[in-house]
């Protein structure tokens, strides 16, 4: 799905971890400092969901997460994009 014209401007990030190895963590961290520097181009992470657009989910998202998952889901104003990162996220470990 390609972003609407309502993220041309930026994208507010709030990230989930649902019980990752800490991986995943590290480089999403690393993709925020000031050497790859997201915010010129208008991308940040957030504290709360109810400032996102984008939900970045790391993690394998298991049956006592998916509630509390789907509530910050929830949270999030429209429109909303969802990101998997890492094996876990995306496939649910290695």
């Amino acid at each position: 799905m390609m972003p609407t014209p309502s993220f041309n401007r930026s994208l507010w990030a709030f990230h989930f971890n649902s019980g990752s190895c800490n991986g995943c963590e590290i480089e999403i961290v690393a993709a925020i400092t000031p050497r790859y520097d997201p915010e010129r181009f208008g991308i940040k992470l957030v504290g709360s969901p109810r400032h996102a657009d984008v939900l970045v989910v790391t993690g394998p998202v298991v049956k006592k997460m998916k509630d509390r998952l789907i509530r910050v889901y929830n949270q999030i104003p429209d429109p909303k994009l969802v990101m998997c990162v890492g094996t876990c996220g995306i496939s649910g470990g290695v």
